[in-house]
């Protein structure tokens, strides 16, 4: 190792990853002090803000940086971001709303008045979401098609029959519902 020269003078300085060295609360008081010195202010530090809220949720504020990162990849590598409770309920409406523009549809075509009107559509009177709904979902859960499959092409799990699905080990793979999606997904996460 070749010293560093300081004012004439040899300096050995161990080499350290500061993720080693620094303490969660010394980060977070690092973070506020940034903002504070660059004159940061809303929404340009909503990074800042976003980072100091997860690193006060760990308690052991002494906790290394390095074990904080360690813990929050293992975290999401167990466990997806939604619990499948969640999933299911934003599923489950999404699907209650669909159904609810249908009903509008069908009541539309049927009635006397509307003949001429071909062109009504019962989900313009809803504001639907549905694509950004399950565009957020696919990224929560890490799926790469298989909700939309679910929402289009299986009509919420109600157009499943067994056996249509296989893994690629070929287990056959239930999506009659929204919960037994979400184990599919949990278990490929």
């Amino acid at each position: 190792m070749k010293p560093e020269m300081i004012d004439g003078l040899p300096f050995y300085t161990p080499t350290r990853d500061w993720r080693n060295v620094m303490k969660i609360g010394s980060l977070i008081e690092e973070l506020i002090q940034l903002k504070k010195s660059y004159k940061i202010r809303y929404p340009d530090d909503e990074s800042i803000n976003l980072a100091c809220n997860v690193l006060e949720r760990f308690q052991n504020q002494q906790m290394p940086v390095s074990d904080a990162i360690e813990k929050i990849e293992t975290k999401e590598r167990e466990n997806p971001l939604l619990s499948k409770e969640d999933f299911a309920k934003y599923l489950d409406k999404l699907r209650d709303a669909d159904d609810l523009c249908d009903k509008i549809d069908k009541l539309m075509r049927e009635s006397r008045e509307n003949i001429d009107n071909d062109f009504m559509n019962g989900s313009s009177l809803q504001i639907n979401h549905k694509d950004i709904v399950i565009e957020l979902l696919s990224k929560l859960m890490h799926d790469e098609g298989d909700i939309d499959y679910f929402v289009y092409e299986l009509n919420y799990g109600r157009e499943y029959e067994h056996g249509m699905i296989t893994d690629t080990d070929g287990t056959d793979v239930d999506f009659s519902t929204s919960e037994k999606l979400y184990d599919y997904l949990a278990a490929h996460y």
